[in-house]
């Protein structure tokens, strides 16, 4: 009991030391979804088309504890990704992944203005779409992500760099009503992708 007391004070003080900032994001995204693999059909198909990727954008909140050189942050992000594939099998297809992402990371501060950052996200799968004609079916609607990024601090605004990655893969998959003669899509939506954004301090 006395270990739990003594921890709990110990935290607190951190907390009474710490100044909480609050505020808002928005940006750009660049992700690398993966190459879309097509199978199936009369002619017993099996080819891999290439992506190529889309710039996305993403919109947020987040709060931090700030200490002297070192702080911990929180956000709560909408993203949205999308990868193109111009081939017979997908003439001018696009596979559109939206998720609600959950970052907890810890930073310091290097030198004057810059920062840099590391830690995981929870990512959860709010909708995907391929060619404006049906959804695909995830192995999980949620997985884990990590992020390592920097920052450069000008008074109430950061300008931010990151890359965040899945720990595993997340596979989305679609067969046709008739698999016989009908086409499956499989690809791996693992996230790689690289965020850019401008974040403002409101308090």
């Amino acid at each position: 009991m006395k270990k739990i007391i003594l921890s709990f004070c110990f935290f607190w003080s951190l907390a009474a030391a710490a100044q909480l900032d609050f505020g808002v994001k928005a940006g750009l995204n660049y992700n690398s979804i993966d190459d879309l693999n097509v199978s199936g059909g009369l002619l017993g198909l099996n080819e891999d088309l290439k992506s190529e990727g889309q710039v996305g954008f993403h919109a947020g909140f987040f709060a931090q504890f700030k200490f002297t050189k070192f702080y911990v942050k929180g956000e709560l992000l909408y993203v949205q990704n999308s990868s193109s594939y111009d081939n017979m099998l997908a003439p001018a297809s696009k596979l559109k992944l939206t998720t609600l992402e959950v970052p907890v990371l810890a930073g310091f501060k290097i030198i004057g203005p810059l920062k840099f950052y590391i830690g995981p996200s929870l990512v959860y799968n709010i909708d995907n779409n391929f060619a404006d004609v049906f959804d695909l079916n995830l192995e999980r609607d949620f997985s884990i992500a990590y992020n390592v990024g920097t920052t450069l601090t000008f008074n109430k605004i950061d300008i931010d760099l990151r890359y965040s990655s899945g720990f595993s893969d997340n596979v989305a998959s679609y067969l046709d009503d008739i698999p016989s003669d009908g086409l499956g899509y499989t690809v791996n939506t693992r996230p790689s992708q690289f965020l850019l954004s401008v974040s403002y301090l409101i308090n």
